[in-house]
């Protein structure tokens, strides 16, 4: 018999997988809404815990410093980024994800008066990339764009 999974348990078990995911690297998620989806990125940061994650919109494809600066943020709390992709990302925050799925570390240039600041991720921090399956297909322009992460979940 075909047992019903609601989105709830969906998202769920992509939470857990990505928590499950220890060594040698983490990895970071992509959550793609569906046309049809009721789901939201602020939907999602109220899936977690308390305390667990934090919420950013990225919805300027030239901007990157909030974006650097919250992920600075949630790496030193040992939280999750929760990121709302409403724009192509800019070229400095598809790095940014290449770096942490490369080798779980990423460096800055001009962050906090060093010319070159470099983080290796806290293990408890997760990044995870929400964006409309239209925004996917119709705005963002880095080809592997899919590579940059680990699970990922259609709801």
């Amino acid at each position: 018999m075909l047992k019903l999974v609601s989105k709830n348990e969906e998202i769920e078990r992509f939470f857990a997988a990505l928590e499950d995911v220890r060594s040698p690297l983490f990895d970071s998620g992509l959550i793609i809404l569906e046309p049809k989806s009721k789901n939201s990125a602020e939907n999602i940061v109220k899936a977690l815990p308390a305390g667990k994650a934090i919420f950013h919109a990225l919805s300027d494809s030239y901007e990157s410093e909030s974006f650097a600066r919250k992920l600075v943020i949630a790496n030193r709390e040992g939280e999750w980024l929760i990121v709302e992709c409403s724009t192509d990302p800019a070229p400095t925050v598809i790095q940014i994800l290449k770096q942490i799925a490369e080798d779980n570390r990423f460096a800055l240039l001009n962050f906090e008066n060093k010319e070159i600041a470099s983080f290796e991720l806290n293990p408890k921090t997760r990044i995870i990339m929400v964006a409309k399956n239209k925004t996917i297909e119709e705005q963002i322009s880095y080809p592997f764009f899919f590579n940059l992460f680990g699970p990922i979940l259609r709801i």
